[in-house]
């Protein structure tokens, strides 16, 4: 049984379709992102993006979508907060879930304790 060289075409694009798809559904993020603009499949807001005025499309872009957008990129998603209100309200709100020290309340008093009693 020989196989043409069509065939082994077909079954490698085949094979490309599917692990791309598979890369793509992969990285689709499970909770609910910030709005932000519509993006292409497989390289999402790539193209709308120029590294010389990123600050503008930014700022154009909030102004539909809100202070906190979301962009897709190959391989990631990159939030980006527009204002200063925002990124206070994000991290006074997220501070507990997004910090990577634990809260450690008696040692936060035994160090105030010995700052008293220092000052006494």
């Amino acid at each position: 049984m020989s196989l043409s060289h069509s065939s082994i075409a077909d079954a490698l694009a085949l094979l490309t379709i599917i692990c791309l798809a598979g890369l793509y559904f992969k990285n689709r993020r499970k909770l609910p992102l910030p709005p932000g603009p519509k993006g292409l499949p497989f390289i999402g807001n790539l193209l709308d993006l120029s590294p010389k005025n990123a600050h503008a499309k930014y700022y154009e872009w909030s102004k539909k979508h809100g202070d906190v957008i979301s962009l897709a990129l190959p391989g990631t998603t990159i939030l980006v907060v527009n204002s200063a209100e925002a990124a206070k309200k994000l991290l006074d709100k997220q501070a507990a879930t997004c910090s990577d020290r634990p809260s450690l309340p008696f040692a936060e008093l035994y160090v105030h304790h010995l700052l008293m009693k220092s000052l006494v």
